[in-house]
């Protein structure tokens, strides 16, 4: 079904027809019959679905000083401890290692086709930990999931986060780790289970450290 904003809900066709507010996240949406272009697709989807495209970084590289700009904005105290103290350094360590297409270490953006805006970033990347710490090898992992502000909270960082995933199963990977402090609750709506909560850059705050297992896995 469509909602009033343009989002997708995957429901039951008699369902459709029978109900006419559905809640999403506490707020009533009205629907509609309208099926999305491709059938199969029934992520919720933000705003206008042509309006908002998943692509790789690589392909779009005059996004590349703001999405060092947001992510070091966001978590200055993990990229000073890896090292990188500006966005500057930022930009320039993605360009050295975060540009590739069919194999670790990626990025991914969410960007707005009509108004070529930078609306949300994330990485897969081969690791999130330092050298010393015991689950340092493990891989792949998301990393910086950042969304512009103005956007929060309308299901584009889910969105963003799930492209990453697809792009890790299709790539023969058992499981995908990540860390956060404050989104349990998203990454968990997404399948992942929290593993451990840790200090893994030795500053004062705690991660959660989570993974999703594939299943049928090969």
């Amino acid at each position: 079904g469509r909602l009033s904003d343009g989002r997708h809900l995957k429901m039951s066709e008699d369902l459709v027809h029978k109900l006419e507010h559905v809640v999403v996240e506490g707020s009533p949406w009205i629907i509609s019959a309208t099926p999305p272009k491709q059938p199969n697709d029934y992520a919720l989807l933000c705003g206008e679905e042509d309006e908002i495209q998943i692509s790789l970084l690589v392909d779009h590289p005059h996004f590349i000083n703001e999405v060092a700009t947001s992510c070091f904005g966001e978590w200055p105290g993990l990229y000073r401890h890896a090292g990188i103290n500006n966005p500057e350094e930022t930009a320039e360590s993605i360009r050295e290692s975060y540009l590739n297409r069919d194999r670790l270490n990626c990025y991914f953006i969410a960007h707005s086709k009509s108004k070529n805006e930078l609306i949300a970033a994330t990485a897969l990347a081969t690791d999130d930990l330092p050298v010393y710490h015991a689950y340092f090898g493990t891989k792949p992992w998301i990393i910086s999931v950042w969304t512009k502000p103005s956007w929060r909270g309308q299901g584009v960082a889910s969105r963003l986060v799930q492209s990453a995933i697809n792009r890790a199963k299709e790539w023969g990977y058992r499981h995908v780790w990540l860390m956060t402090q404050h989104s349990q609750n998203l990454y968990s709506r997404l399948g992942f289970k929290a593993i451990e909560t840790l200090d893994a850059f030795e500053i004062e705050d705690q991660y959660t450290m989570m993974r999703l297992d594939f299943r049928n896995t090969n």
